[in-house]
């Protein structure tokens, strides 16, 4: 299993860098960019459990814990960009994830 996840972390890594620099790229594929980062970095973390690594690179997992948070709000802008609807950043699940995110990284400086 800890070689499955960091081969699958390798693989969205790869899939954002070719989703979020390419030439002349339009929103949609940068948000689909960044929701590959989301779960790649979910992937390192869970990556240091399984492995056993958490001892050693605890803020690895404290950083997958607090990003993954944003995987809803980016899966609404990007549904959002496809609909054509407007995106409001004061939307509720906006809001939620950034009150997680700041809860998750006061575990880090707390540990």
């Amino acid at each position: 299993m800890f070689a499955l996840n960091l081969a699958l972390a390798l693989n969205l890594t790869i899939l954002f860098v070719a989703f979020y620099f390419r030439k002349d790229n339009s929103l949609p594929n940068k948000i689909l960019g960044l929701l590959l980062l989301v779960n790649a970095v979910s992937f390192l973390g869970n990556a240091t459990i399984i492995g056993g690594y958490f001892s050693h690179f605890p803020y690895i997992f404290f950083l997958s814990w607090c990003t993954s948070t944003f995987f809803s709000p980016l899966v609404y802008t990007y549904t959002c960009l496809f609909v054509g609807s407007r995106i409001r950043l004061k939307h509720p699940i906006w809001i939620a994830s950034f009150l997680m995110f700041f809860f998750g990284m006061s575990f880090p400086i707390s540990y």
